[in-house]
């Protein structure tokens, strides 16, 4: 996990947070 967060940008992880949310079937 800390190897993908270094590699990931903040940002990035961010936006597909918010799109996985929102693309999330209720």
């Amino acid at each position: 996990m800390n190897e993908t967060k270094l590699r990931t940008p903040t940002s990035l992880l961010e936006k597909e947070n918010r799109a996985n949310i929102l693309y999330t079937p209720d």
